[in-house]
């Protein structure tokens, strides 16, 4: 999925130190900051185009793995329902 133009939403940000939160709660804040500004840098572009080929990846393995552990199959479906998000 590409980056389309879209309105920046203002919000109310407290400054926050990256380093004491995960990865997802940094990608929260990120995103949080992207929407505010209302444009994505290219760094954090590059980031969800890597998200979706990390589905699009899971998903291979998926249709090429006989006998799929419960635990693929749950990532396969994370990934199915990522990729119509």
């Amino acid at each position: 999925m590409l980056v389309v133009t879209f309105q920046s939403i203002e919000v109310e940000l407290p400054p926050v130190n990256l380093d004491g939160l995960s990865t997802d709660q940094k990608y929260l804040y990120v995103m949080c900051l992207t929407i505010k500004s209302g444009s994505v840098s290219q760094r954090l572009a590059e980031k969800l185009a890597s998200r979706l080929t990390i589905a699009n990846r899971i998903l291979r393995l998926y249709v090429v793995t006989e006998n799929s552990p419960d635990s693929l199959e749950t990532l396969a479906n994370i990934a199915r329902v990522y990729s119509t998000s």
